[in-house]
């Protein structure tokens, strides 16, 4: 008889009556086995990372945990994303609230130009562009994702859909906190004082306040500066200063005058404040008779215990008027302190408004394992630079690759020349120049707030050090509390009390992960 079976021309060998029951219960036995790997893999495992009594839970079927790489590859990922159309804040004008690709947007376009046109108009006119990976701002399509759970938690993991339906759920409170002012005041937009200078953070700010205009199929009738300095200064002061009449012009027909906004209310930078109230209250002044009005974009506002400027900034703003002025601030200490201070004029507490950008796709892979990016102005706690001998050979030791890149770029890397065209977008170029600098590490460590919100935008793993104000907590914490997807974990975000400890955090997290890192 064929060794592979039972002959045609032979009868079947008969089953003794002890060999069938034992095949019965190898064959539950292999179906059992299967069904509980396939309930495992499907569930994924959770893991616990201990880092500076910091404790990580992590899922280990996730695509954007730190374990288990294999089972959730960066090509699937990728691969997902390849399968739709992602929505660019320029291309497509689509929601800046993340609303589907695809989708046609009847929103004007911004200077009345063609986005092809006005991104060939900046990189024309910024030298520094040519450099850069990907000079786009690509929002990822998270309510395709959402609407899609069960595939995404098995592509992206349950932490990185938590991410998206958090910074969605971000998205949608601040387009209802600016709803009712936008649309009380139907007229022109002035958004006045923008910041064009090398500070990164302050032109992601400027670039959140035209997304949420453009989502609400507004766009601004002026962009101008006013006190924010400007690097443009010293070449050919070519950016358009405000012109208080041109102002008037734009928002005389119920209106609204848009501040830029940012971390500069109080006695920081007094150069900014001063020049601020002086135009805040003449606009006041006006407001009154012509029917428009006034919106402060969110600010952190701080005066030291025994400032000089304090009593002078509150006579001032006892004259700005509370019927047709708002302040947006974003955090509950400036709330209080604005709610003391004026209490004449109506203070909403909202989140920063670069978190209007949404769930942002990394524009490269990392080239490093830690990308620091670490101010020492006046906000630093520590400024200590022998700290960075002690770095290097603390990364060295542990066989770590990093790269030290602030948001400053030099003045000749800048545009001669801003045309019409390029200024309407050049928060854009700017936004995505952020990106890329924050992109180039695995793991991201930094003591700028926007460092840390671009990061959490593009899901990489973060530890942040605070100010000497706590600024990073503070805002965070504002924009973060309310939503249960909002979790620490699920954000890839760690607050850490030192660089040193930062660094400690980081180390321990790629060790942990070995060399199947899951990179964003």
């Amino acid at each position: 008889m064929a060794v592979g079976g039972p002959s045609t021309s032979e009868p079947r060998r008969r089953i003794s009556h002890t060999e069938g029951p034992q095949r019965f219960v190898v064959w539950v036995l292999v179906v059992s086995i299967t069904v509980l790997l396939t309930v495992s893999m499907a569930l994924g495992r959770s893991r616990h990372f201990k880092f500076n009594s910091t404790t990580f839970h992590m899922h280990g079927a996730e695509a954007a945990g730190v374990g288990d790489a294999k089972n959730r590859s960066s090509e699937n990922r990728m691969a997902l994303q390849s399968t739709q159309e992602v929505p660019s804040l320029k291309t497509n004008r689509t929601d800046a609230l993340g609303q589907e690709s695809g989708e046609k947007n009847n929103r004007a376009e911004t200077q009345g130009q063609k986005s092809g046109e006005k991104i060939a108009a900046v990189e024309g006119s910024i030298g520094r562009s040519g450099r850069l990976k990907n000079p786009e701002v690509k929002a990822v399509p998270v309510d395709s994702i959402i609407a899609n759970a069960s595939r995404a938690e098995l592509e992206f993991g349950y932490q990185e859909l938590h991410r998206m339906q958090c910074l969605r759920a971000v998205q949608e409170r601040v387009r209802d906190d600016y709803r009712p002012i936008l649309e009380k005041y139907t007229g022109g937009v002035a958004l006045i004082d923008v910041a064009m200078h090398s500070n990164l953070g302050d032109n992601i700010l400027w670039r959140g306040a035209v997304s949420l205009l453009a989502g609400m199929g507004i766009s601004p009738g002026l962009v101008c500066s006013h006190s924010q300095p400007s690097w443009t200064e010293h070449i050919d002061n070519s950016f358009p200063k405000c012109d208080y009449q041109e102002i008037i012009n734009v928002v005389q027909d119920k209106g609204l005058v848009m501040f830029h906004a940012g971390g500069n209310w109080g006695d920081l930078y007094r150069f900014v404040q001063s020049s601020r109230l002086k135009l805040l209250k003449q606009l006041s002044d006006d407001a009154k008779t012509m029917g428009f009005g006034i919106l402060q974009l969110p600010q952190s506002i701080h005066y030291t215990p025994d400032s000089a400027h304090l009593a002078k900034d509150d006579e001032i703003m006892k004259g700005v008027s509370g019927d047709v002025t708002t302040m947006f601030v974003r955090s509950f200490k400036s709330f209080e302190f604005a709610k003391k201070h004026y209490p004449h004029i109506p203070v909403k507490l909202t989140p920063d408004i670069a978190l209007v950008l949404g769930p942002l796709l990394p524009p490269q892979k990392p080239e490093f394992d830690v990308l620091i990016q670490f101010r020492q102005d006046k906000e630093a706690q520590e400024k200590d630079k022998s700290m960075w001998s002690w770095l290097d050979s603390k990364f060295k030791e542990a066989n770590v690759t990093y790269k030290v890149q602030d948001w400053w770029y030099k003045a000749d890397q800048h545009p001669r020349e801003i045309s019409s065209g390029a200024i309407t977008v050049f928060s854009e170029v700017r936004t995505a120049a952020a990106m890329n600098v924050l992109s180039q590490g695995k793991v991201v460590i930094t003591n700028r707030l926007h460092g840390s919100i671009v990061s959490t935008l593009m899901g990489k793993r973060l530890f942040y050090v605070d100010t000497k104000e706590r600024k990073l907590k503070n805002v965070r914490n504002t924009a973060f509390s309310k939503s249960k997807h909002c979790a620490g974990e699920n954000l890839h975000s760690v607050r850490m009390e030192s660089m040193e400890a930062a660094v400690e955090g980081a180390i321990n997290l790629l060790k942990s992960s070995g060399d199947d890192f899951y990179y964003n």
